[in-house]
């Protein structure tokens, strides 16, 4: 948790979502290459659809 008026300071690229949102899910993958292939996947394809029409979320891919 950031205190109010504070953001993580942590190197990633923002690939879908509202940068205005602050509730965080962390998924840890054994490295960046990995990581852009789940979330290019053909499998998550459809989790993205039912995602992004249930909620507003952010996907960050932070290295490091």
């Amino acid at each position: 948790m950031c205190p109010p008026g504070s953001q993580p300071s942590l190197p990633g690229e923002r690939v879908e979502g509202d940068p205005g949102l602050r509730s965080v899910v962390l998924v840890e993958f054994p490295d960046a290459d990995r990581a852009g292939a789940w979330y290019d996947s053909p499998a998550d394809q459809p989790l993205k659809a039912v995602r992004h029409g249930a909620a507003r979320n952010n996907a960050v891919l932070i290295t490091g």
